[in-house]
């Protein structure tokens, strides 16, 4: 693991016969075991190599970008396909008032809407009942 000394003082350990320096404000390349006793310090981090940082949120920019497009083409998606079951409701609606109609006897044309064809199904009734 690759480590950072972002102190004033030097870091010294020996591990498996060889030995480890970390000067101050410096980075080396240690085994986990030396790195893991030296971040306890809190004066020793983790070194992260600024290129591959920059690398690294540019390929999340870049990925978080693809994700907000596939989220927009999904959400245009749902709209048409919602529109789609509202067409296919006021459809099925408008079927079943003709249904009724035919039922009751009134007449329409074939072009009638939901709305119309409801009042003139609510007439008859009210005709029937009086």
């Amino acid at each position: 693991m690759r480590v950072y000394n972002k102190s004033k003082r030097m870091f010294q350990h020996t591990f498996k016969g060889k030995d480890y320096n970390l000067k101050p404000k410096s980075d080396i390349v240690v085994p986990d075991e030396v790195a893991k006793i030296w971040l306890a310090t809190g004066e020793v981090v983790e070194y992260v190599d600024p290129q591959e940082a920059r690398k690294a949120q540019e390929e999340a920019a870049k990925k978080q970008a693809e994700l907000e497009a596939e989220n927009k083409a999904l959400q245009a998606k749902l709209a048409e396909l919602e529109a789609k079951v509202a067409e296919a409701e006021k459809a099925e609606k408008l079927e079943a008032l003709k249904k009724e109609a035919d039922a009751l006897g009134v007449e329409y044309p074939t072009n009638i809407g939901a709305a119309k064809l409801q009042e003139r199904i609510n007439a008859k009734k009210s005709e029937q009942n009086q």
